[in-house]
């Protein structure tokens, strides 16, 4: 079946398959060149629906995180919250990519 023809686009998805310590150097590493390191970091599960809120990276780096914890990241952005006004890094990942 064809979707295009019903005004469907297809679009390829980026994939990053890492250690959660590596995801986690990752994000305070950037965010620290960025000089943003108070913003609050939001993680998205995409397959339980889960979200998690850290407080800056201080927040992020004392949670006991499982090091070497393999996830798949889908996307890592700066957004912003209208109703509160507030700047946020938005993290997508996956620990089950298998059921794609």
């Amino acid at each position: 079946m064809k979707l295009t023809m019903h005004g469907y686009k297809e679009e390829t998805i980026k994939k990053y398959e890492m250690s959660m310590g590596d995801l986690i150097l990752t994000i305070c590493q950037g965010l620290i060149t960025a000089r943003k390191t108070d913003i609050e970091i939001r993680m998205v599960d995409c397959f339980s629906g889960g979200v998690s809120r850290w407080a800056g990276i201080n927040g992020l780096l004392t949670h006991d995180w499982p090091a070497d914890w393999r996830v798949t990241v889908f996307q890592a952005s700066v957004m912003h919250d209208n109703k509160e006004n507030v700047d946020y890094l938005k993290v997508i990942f996956s620990d089950d990519i298998e059921m794609l």
